[in-house]
């Protein structure tokens, strides 16, 4: 996607079913592969569906993308869970 400088906002719902709080899943925004900016890391909390907001400031035109990366935290095991998003809107301010 083609992002101007200018402020953006991410909103999503989510739900996970046994990740652990540190797990290292989050949204980030990326070009060639390196991060430019990372999100809140997606983590289990008490039961039911998470909304979370996350605001921006861009200040780079060009094209990145927009995903959900995972990077395990150095020392602990591979581990599967699971993961849903129920919806994901991305804006411009």
């Amino acid at each position: 996607m083609v992002f101007a400088p200018g402020k953006y906002r991410l909103r999503f719902q989510y739900q996970t079913e046994g990740l652990a709080k540190q797990a290292g899943l989050h949204w980030a925004v990326s070009r060639d592969g390196i991060e430019e900016t990372a999100g809140p890391v997606l983590a289990r909390a008490a039961g039911g569906e998470h909304n979370v907001d996350w605001s921006f400031d861009w200040k780079k035109r060009g094209v990145y993308q927009l995903q959900v990366v995972y990077v395990r935290v150095p020392g602990t095991i591979h581990i599967q869970r699971r993961v849903e998003l129920a919806s994901v809107a991305f804006e411009m301010l």
